[in-house]
């Protein structure tokens, strides 16, 4: 049953994904390179490297937000539901007459507070979440959703940013309570519905597993909120993440050439189907980096005698101008006889690539190893981690690596004295899990768009 959803969502992903003349367009900027330009006997491993850049432009689009809030009793603790009240007012105040936005608030069951329509009176709004969100119940985050969806698509609109964006506090323990489904539920939103999810997550209860990865599967942002009183400086980066943007309707493709296999890509969550690999990044804001690294298996070293020809294709929306545009890049590696070749060959900026995001990822096995209770294998990953990094002669001069560094070190030094202690790996995890992700996504703060002098 898992397979056939996802294969349906991977023919519905790309049904409407035209083609476009290659474009000088620079609202994006798209790169890739391999991380060596020979394939020898000795090679199993290919790692290929695709940047999304952002450009300098980018305007604020038009929102439809739904905020879909958890009023649960425990939001009541540490003065969370007073914060997260502040925060939604504070958000409220940034929008103008072209937004549109509702208000779905949730315990055991969904309730719509405010309707989808455009902002035309906040006080009103701001009142309506003053007065009437309390603190009850369980935690019914599927029937939240589905509400907060079903109010983004009563106002939907192309030319508008449509997301939800959801806070919770806790476990889903109402509804629809299984991670995958509710993954799959905003997948299928984002794919089908084109409407992207953000999640806030306050406390130390709260599942950021499912939270992180249904903010993934949404091509949205994942927000831990340690302190309940940070609230609004979080609201206030995502309302900046949405009020710049360069293109829309990001998606990348890779073709996975003949004797390679797909081992797994970093940095963005994505489909496979047949020979393609697609990578849907949704919105691409001025300045941001997307970095995707795609690790390939070579199927018979042996028996690879002819080059390797990677076609890897950006499709997008222009946002200053309304354009569709596609960018085409093409990375050849060649076969090689030599098992010199490739040593004599290797690209050290690719290699300080390679290192960022296999260690990212380890430390994110880690902490998934120590939440099922296999210690050991925890802290042979968190080993292999830092072997990795240590092991490269430029990690010192590369600041993306040292701060992975330094976050490895940091959790290395708690299995060390904590071990697996239920109370200290809650609230450790949720932090370093944070930082990982945010490590990994490189978000750049949105640049304000130049105005004009005169």
């Amino acid at each position: 049953m898992k397979t056939r959803l996802i294969n349906l969502l991977l023919l519905a992903l790309f049904c409407n994904c035209n083609s476009y003349g290659q474009s000088n367009d620079s609202a994006v900027y798209f790169s890739a390179r391999a991380d060596n330009k020979f394939l020898c006997p000795n090679k199993r491993d290919v790692y290929l490297y695709l940047e999304a850049k952002g450009g300098t432009g980018g305007q604020r689009m038009p929102l439809n937000i739904s905020l879909v809030i958890d009023r649960s009793g425990s939001m009541g603790e540490d003065d969370r539901m007073h914060h997260a009240k502040q925060a939604l007012m504070y958000f409220v105040d940034q929008l103008s007459p072209n937004d549109n936005v509702s208000i779905v608030m949730y315990d055991h069951v969904a309730e719509l507070l405010h309707g989808s329509e455009p902002v035309l009176d906040k006080e009103d709004v701001k009142r309506k979440i003053h007065h009437h969100i309390h603190p009850r119940g369980a935690t019914n985050i599927s029937h939240g959703l589905e509400l907060g969806y079903e109010e983004v698509k009563s106002t939907f609109s192309k030319d508008h940013f449509n997301r939800v964006i959801l806070i919770s506090d806790g476990i889903a323990n109402q509804g629809i309570t299984d991670d995958f489904w509710l993954e799959a539920i905003v997948r299928d939103q984002a794919v089908q519905n084109n409407i992207s999810l953000s999640t806030f997550g306050f406390g130390h209860e709260f599942n950021e597993v499912l939270m992180h990865d249904m903010a993934e599967a949404g091509g949205g942002n994942y927000y831990f909120i340690e302190t309940a009183s940070q609230a609004i400086l979080d609201f206030e980066q995502e309302f900046k993440l949405l009020g710049s943007v360069t293109a829309k309707n990001t998606v990348v493709t890779v073709n996975i050439p003949q004797g390679l296999t797909l081992s797994t890509v970093y940095g963005h969550k994505y489909l496979a189907q047949g020979n393609q690999v697609y990578i849907d990044l949704k919105e691409v804001h001025p300045g941001e980096v997307n970095g995707m690294l795609l690790k390939f298996t070579v199927d018979n070293p042996q028996a690879l005698l002819a080059s390797v020809v990677f076609n890897a294709t950006i499709d997008y929306d222009n946002v200053d101008n309304n354009s569709h545009c596609r960018k085409q890049q093409t990375v050849t590696i060649n076969a090689a006889t030599d098992p010199q070749a490739c040593q004599n060959n290797l690209d050290m900026a690719m290699l300080e690539k390679v290192s960022f995001y296999t260690s990212n990822a380890l430390l994110d096995g880690a902490m998934s190893d120590v939440e099922y209770g296999k210690l050991e294998h925890a802290q042979t990953k968190v080993r292999q981690a830092k072997t990795i990094i240590s092991s490269l002669p430029t990690a010192q001069s590369n600041p993306q690596l040292q701060q992975q560094g330094q976050l490895i070190d940091e959790y290395d030094t708690h299995l060390a004295k904590h071990g697996a202690n239920t109370h200290q790996v809650k609230h450790l995890h949720k932090r370093i899990r944070h930082k990982n992700h945010k490590l990994r996504k490189n978000k750049a703060q949105p640049q304000p768009k130049a105005t004009s002098s005169n």
